[in-house]
């Protein structure tokens, strides 16, 4: 008898664990992943309305209203979420990303800065940092960062890239060029790998591959790389 209720009992807890729906958060994060930003924050709400002081919701919410080009309410929701949990990075680093699309370099470059400080071997953050200081014409602080990037990652053929256009304003194009060249023998991936390397050979006068690079992009979706294809092929 025992058995049989001991059976009853794990088959009720086996339903209802099946029937337990998915948490609001988990779907907004599904939602972003699936590009369903308007869908993301709908959940992302829900979550907040619940727990004011989520600050991962904060977070992602955040994340999206950025991907919808809504950036003063991604902006927001990161220093929201920045608030309640000052320790993570990836908020620091996000709020910089959306500091630049304003134009808000020096505070980007601070946000970028923090996330450093808490995570000091964080690639992405020297990287963004490095482009709001060139932007910036920082020349040589901008080559610094993309110095120590290419330290961590000597994958990281955006780091290459961007160092060698500093070193195009700085006057030295002969280290300009070895730096295009370690990006070009770096296998791309992605449109932008694609895009930034045929870049760098329209720099290294090799056209023609250039242009095949910029196709490869294209058909991934890059848009940049059609006004480069008009350009240059």
């Amino acid at each position: 008898m025992r058995g049989t209720l001991l059976l009853i009992s794990l088959l009720a807890t086996f339903i209802s664990c099946k029937e337990v729906p998915e948490s609001n958060y988990d779907r907004g994060v599904s939602k972003s992943e699936e590009g369903d930003y308007i869908g993301a924050i709908a959940e992302f709400n829900k979550v907040i309305d619940k727990n004011p002081n989520y600050a991962l919701a904060y977070h992602q919410r955040g994340y999206s209203w950025a991907k919808l080009k809504e950036y003063e309410k991604a902006k927001k929701d990161y220093t929201t979420s920045i608030s309640i949990d000052p320790k993570d990075e990836t908020v620091f680093h996000n709020r910089g990303l959306t500091l630049a699309q304003l134009n808000e370099y020096k505070a980007a470059i601070a946000d970028y800065s923090e996330a450093i400080s808490l995570n000091p071997r964080y690639t992405s953050a020297y990287v963004a940092r490095g482009i709001a200081k060139q932007t910036s014409k920082d020349y040589y602080g901008a080559m610094t960062d993309f110095t120590k990037a290419i330290e961590l990652d000597a994958g990281f053929a955006l780091g290459y890239h961007h160092r060698a256009y500093c070193k195009v304003m700085l006057g030295d194009k002969d280290g300009a060029s070895e730096d295009y060249r370690k990006a070009i023998r770096i296998e791309p991936v992605t449109a932008d790998d694609f895009y930034n390397r045929g870049l760098a050979k329209v720099h290294l006068k090799d056209i023609e591959g250039a242009c095949k690079d910029f196709r490869k992009a294209i058909e991934l979706g890059s848009e940049l790389a059609v006004a480069s294809m008009r350009n240059h092929c």
